[in-house]
């Protein structure tokens, strides 16, 4: 279903939920009025269902750099949808996935070429926080489905509360071929307010990572993982379709884990897609053709 007027029997379906009854209204009148909110900040904080979530309008920055007049964008999350038409996206063509789910609709409209972009929930959001966070109630574990090449993955840290000391543990495989295995241990200080760059390098910079544990060794805690990509370098903060997941538990609580797989993004007819944006909330990602 396209958000118009006209298609009244998907509007129907939107009913059903009082959470695509709330977004779809609003983005009727975002595209009726045109509404241009000026005041309207790259980023914000809102507080939803007990939850801070916070929206980063960077990816609907380079969604406006690629996107055609003619293209249309799928929302799989009704959430981010206020954010990315009161930030440009408005006169293109918007796809509530929850409204058309199970319709006869869904088919016509995953099939159109015209579907290329994929505005998803963050799998961060799961998280009970809303960030991945070490804590003094166990460690945070990164695991890899393959080896992590050459390439050193650096992570940001920061520690809101006060100063803190984390110890990074890193396993790691020799080069192909190369049985050698290894593990080595290195303690972080992270100062209070500021946002510290660890750079994980393997002792000779060939060998493949395997696994990253991260303990709160002393301090206020907790210290917050803002990201871990491929390089200093790299566009985006997480590393995505390589394996790459994060395991925690918390007290009285079940194991979560967390995938950055791309797969997950969206419907399996628009698969493969490529992620292009993964800062705040939403994970904005592009149908590979």
């Amino acid at each position: 279903m396209a958000v118009q007027t006209s298609n009244r029997q998907a509007l129907g379906q939107v009913g059903q939920s009082h959470c695509d009854r709330l977004w779809i209204a609003t983005i009727l009148f975002v595209i009726a009025f045109g509404i241009q909110l000026s005041h309207y900040k790259s980023k914000i904080r809102m507080k939803i269902d007990r939850q801070n979530y916070e929206f980063d309008a960077s990816p609907t920055e380079e969604l406006l750099k690629r996107i055609k007049p003619h293209e249309k964008v799928l929302y799989t999350n009704c959430v981010p949808v206020l954010l990315y038409l009161t930030n440009g996206l408005h006169p293109y063509g918007a796809v509530l996935y929850s409204a058309i789910r199970g319709t006869p609709e869904e088919a016509p409209w995953l099939s159109d070429d015209r579907l290329r972009y994929v505005v998803a929930r963050s799998p961060i959001a799961v998280s009970p926080t809303d960030d991945l966070r070490v804590e003094d109630s166990g460690p945070l574990y990164v695991g890899f489905g393959e080896l992590l090449a050459a390439e050193s993955p650096v992570m940001e840290l920061s520690s809101p509360e006060g100063p803190a000391t984390v110890e990074i543990a890193v396993t790691y495989e020799g080069t192909v071929g190369d049985s050698q295995q290894g593990r080595y241990a290195t303690e972080y200080n992270i100062r209070r307010g500021t946002r510290e760059t660890v750079e994980l390098a393997s002792p000779s910079g060939r060998e493949r990572f395997g696994s990253i544990q991260l303990s709160l060794i002393s301090g206020a805690g907790p210290v917050i993982v803002d990201s871990i990509r491929r390089g200093a370098e790299a566009r985006l903060k997480w590393i995505w379709d390589e394996g790459m997941y994060v395991r925690y538990s918390r007290p009285n609580a079940h194991e979560t884990v967390v995938r950055f797989d791309s797969s997950m993004l969206g419907p399996p007819s628009l698969q493969p897609l490529e992620v292009i944006g993964d800062r705040g909330f939403s994970v904005l990602a592009e149908r590979i053709r």
